[in-house]
């Protein structure tokens, strides 16, 4: 069971997830201000679907000022407890209302349990750019024009898990991608070593789990070293899929 959700004036809250969720909890800050905050939570449990339930989740507790939440189709949510994680890549759409604020703002990741080897991201959809969070991460913004009035300017983006090292398949087979991170306009290379196959396929991915390239290699006595096709993508994490002898290896690509 849950533990009592406790509020105050300053917009915060606090609710004890159980020990079988995953969860993610943050608090938005607008810089120099000490006496204000609003916290958030989005929870991943058996059980809780799209819809809203008052057992599982919460309306918003407008504040005297800024504030943020995770919709479902009910509206706007300070406490949003979804379907647990799976496989899949799982999209979280943010809800913020800054109320005429300007200036300089943060979101701090308070509490973040993600199944292991799970990444989290926050995507800013003004700025175009996806950042790699996790528990203790604070993610600085500009609220200003444009982008102070964009409601739907952030989601959050968890992916399964993926290998981020360099070893392979066995102790004998190597993958290397470098540099990494890398920009588009710069390129990456990528080395495989150690295989028994004469060929490989190199699939890049997107967040969202939409391909980008698809690429075959031959492999020349089990190695090989190629330029990777990374032109013309945006600053981002990209998941570099490896197949060869019958299996997948998976690795990670950051272009700034």
């Amino acid at each position: 069971k849950e533990a009592a959700k406790v509020t105050n004036t300053s917009g915060t809250y606090l609710r004890t997830a159980s020990s079988a969720s995953s969860a993610i909890r943050m608090r938005l800050k607008k810089s120099g201000q000490t006496d204000y905050q609003f916290d958030a939570m989005v929870k991943f449990e058996e059980g809780s679907s799209d819809a809203f339930d008052i057992h599982r989740d919460m309306d918003i507790l407008s504040g005297p000022s800024y504030e943020f939440g995770f919709p479902n189709a009910a509206g706007n949510l300070l406490l949003n407890s979804q379907a647990a994680l799976t496989e899949e890549t799982r999209i979280i759409p943010m809800d913020m209302n800054l109320k005429g604020n300007r200036g300089n703002f943060s979101f701090e990741v308070l509490a973040q349990q993600i199944p292991a080897g799970a990444v989290a991201f926050i995507r800013d959809q003004y700025l175009n750019t996806i950042t790699e969070i996790s528990q203790g991460s604070v993610f600085n913004f500009e609220a200003m024009d444009d982008a102070a009035s964009m409601t739907d300017r952030f989601e959050l983006i968890i992916n399964p898990a993926v290998y981020t090292g360099i070893s392979g398949i066995n102790g004998a087979q190597m993958i290397n991608i470098y540099p990494n991170p890398t920009e588009s306009t710069k390129g990456a290379r990528i080395s495989l070593k150690g295989f028994q196959a004469s060929s490989a396929r190199i699939r890049i991915s997107d967040v969202m789990g939409r391909m980008v390239s698809d690429t075959g290699i031959t492999l020349v006595n089990g190695n090989q070293e190629e330029s990777m096709e990374i032109s013309g993508l945006a600053p981002g994490i990209y998941t570099v899929n490896v197949q060869a002898e019958g299996k997948t290896l998976v690795r990670k690509l950051v272009i700034r």
